[in-house]
């Protein structure tokens, strides 16, 4: 899942807690970011994350839509169900005029 990821993988357990805590960084600042993603069938077992944040590009911060899912997720809609979802949230509750 991490071919196109411009930062690549992550290689530890140091840089997941690193990562989890710059979207809860994110959530405190800026009220929006990540979403853990489950099914209704199994709510406790997280098979993604995605959702909108603020991005960096060259020196313009935007929104961007981003997500990643297990293997085991894929073809089954998920990530369309999850940029709709991030879409909607962008466009209508934040007013946003772009999403990247």
């Amino acid at each position: 899942t991490n071919r196109y990821n411009p930062a690549g993988p992550l290689t530890d357990q140091g840089q997941a807690e690193a990562a989890l805590a710059r979207w809860l960084l994110h959530w405190a600042e800026h009220g929006f970011g990540q979403w853990a993603i489950a099914t209704q069938e199994a709510p406790d077992c997280v098979i993604g994350f995605g959702g909108i944040t603020l991005y960096p590009y060259n020196d313009v911060e935007r929104i961007n839509l981003g997500y990643r899912f297990a293997v085991s997720a894929w073809g089954q809609g998920f990530a369309t169900e999850l940029a709709r979802a991030a879409l909607q949230f962008a466009f209508v509750e934040l007013d946003q005029p772009q999403v990247y």
